[in-house]
C-alpha cells in the first residue's frame, strides 16, 4: 500500500529493475482495477519494471469522499513519487488516460500512452446521469459470479476468458460512488488543455468502432496530434473503447514497438 492524502492505494510491481530497465505505470479506467492489466503486464514485465495500482474506490484501495479527476491525479503522482520511479512511462485507459496526462504536467515522465482516453466530444459533453450510472454499477456487482461473467461475455464476445474474469471481479470491489468522477470535468472540453504543449513522446491508441462505442474520434485524434506534435496515433481494427481487450495482440504490438523506439528518441 501507498498512502496519498490519507487514502491507501494498493499496487503491484513486477519485472526487472535497475539501470536500463524503464518503469511503466499502468492506470486503469473507471470501474476496472489493476488486475485488468494482467495480460498486458505479463508481456511488458519481460523487459520493463511494471507498476499497476488500484485507483481510489477500486480494487483493494481505500474508498474516499473525493473521486474527482484532481484527486485521482494526485494519487498517480503520489504512487510514482512513493516508489521513487525515475521518469516512468505513464499508460492510461479511459479515465486513467486523463490522469496520466495531467500527472505528466507535475512529474517528469519518459512518455505517455493513452488507450482511448475519456475525452468529451463537444464542449458541453461530459455531463452524465450519475445516479443512473451508479444504479447500473450496483446491478452488475450484485449478480452471482456466473451471471456476472456471462454479462461480460455477452457484451464482449471477443475478450479472453482471463480478461472477462478480471473485469468481473473488479465490479465486486467497487465503491459505486466512483461514478461521481464524471462530475469533476463536466461542461469543459479540457482534454485540449491537457495535451496542448506537451513535449514528451506520446502514443494514442484508438479503435475503429462506431462513434458511440469509442471516446476518441478520428478528427479528435488529428486535432490532438496538432496540439501535441510528438504524439503518434495508432488505430486498432475491430476495437472499441476497450482497445487492449478488444484487440489484444495489435495493442501489445503497438505498445511494445513504441516503448522499444523510445531509446532512439531525443530526451
Amino acid at each position: 500500500m501507498v498512502a496519498v492524502d490519507g487514502v491507501r492505494l494498493a499496487w503491484t510491481r513486477s519485472g526487472p529493475r535497475g539501470p536500463g530497465r524503464p518503469s511503466v505505470v499502468l492506470a486503469h479506467g473507471l470501474t476496472d482495477s489493476a488486475d485488468t492489466w494482467q495480460r498486458v503486464s505479463e508481456r511488458l514485465e519481460q523487459s520493463h519494471d511494471v507498476v499497476r495500482y488500484d485507483a481510489r474506490g477500486h480494487g483493494s484501495s481505500d474508498r474516499s469522499e473525493d473521486y474527482s479527476a484532481e484527486a485521482h491525479t494526485r494519487d498517480l503522482v503520489g504512487v510514482v513519487r512513493a516508489l521513487g520511479l525515475d521518469r516512468p512511462v505513464l499508460v492510461g485507459h479511459s479515465m486513467g488516460g486523463i490522469h496520466a496526462t495531467l500527472a505528466a504536467r507535475e512529474i517528469a515522465v519518459r512518455a505517455i500512452v493513452l488507450e482511448d482516453p475519456a475525452w468529451p466530444q463537444v464542449p458541453q459533453d461530459g455531463t452524465k446521469d450519475v445516479a443512473d450510472s451508479r444504479r447500473r454499477v450496483v446491478e452488475v456487482a450484485s449478480l452471482p459470479e456466473g451471471e456476472r461473467r456471462e454479462v461480460g461475455r455477452r457484451r464482449h464476445p471477443s475478450w479472453h476468458p482471463v480478461v472477462v474474469a478480471t473485469w468481473s471481479r473488479a465490479q465486486t470491489l467497487l465503491d459505486p460512488d466512483v461514478v461521481g468522477w464524471f462530475g469533476s470535468w463536466r461542461t469543459r472540453n479540457a482534454w485540449r488543455e491537457h495535451v496542448s504543449g506537451l513535449d514528451v513522446p506520446g502514443l494514442l491508441l484508438t479503435g475503429d468502432a462506431e462513434p458511440d462505442a469509442v471516446a476518441v474520434l478520428p478528427g479528435m485524434a488529428e486535432e490532438a496530434r496538432r496540439l501535441w506534435p510528438r504524439l503518434r496515433v495508432e488505430q486498432v481494427d475491430g476495437a472499441a473503447h476497450d482497445v487492449r481487450r478488444d484487440g489484444f495482440d495489435a495493442f501489445v504490438r503497438a505498445l511494445t514497438q513504441f516503448l522499444a523506439g523510445l531509446d532512439t528518441l531525443r530526451p
